[in-house]
């Protein structure tokens, strides 16, 4: 048997209960397609979410705003995390925005 750490143990616990409970809510709500029979499955991410590039990289919409302090989406890790009260009014994704860094023109041109 495969040895899991905690935060993978209650993932799998959160798979296996939770998101059968969830795909049945699809199953029965308003807006669901007549289309297909079978649940819609329900992922867990593991990582940070993101942003699809298309919103991202080809908007013209993106205009940093003041936002509480959070950890910057491109900068920031967990050995070294960085806080910033930007983010973007599009994405809402925490940016940073300085003189010696400029997270938020570097995350739209990546």
């Amino acid at each position: 048997m495969e040895q899991l750490n905690a935060k993978d143990y209650r993932r799998s616990l959160y798979q296996g209960i939770l998101a059968p409970a969830q795909a049945r809510k699809r199953e029965h709500g308003p807006r669901r397609s007549c289309s297909s029979s079978s649940p819609l499955p329900v992922m867990i991410k593991r990582h940070k979410p993101t942003v699809p590039s298309e919103l991202r990289l080809e908007s013209i919409m993106h205009q940093p705003e003041w936002t509480t302090s959070r950890r910057c989406a491109n900068c920031s890790t967990k050995i070294n995390p960085a806080r910033t009260v930007w983010q973007c009014s599009t994405c809402k994704v925490p940016l940073c925005i300085r003189k010696d860094k400029m997270c938020f023109q570097e995350f739209h041109k990546k």
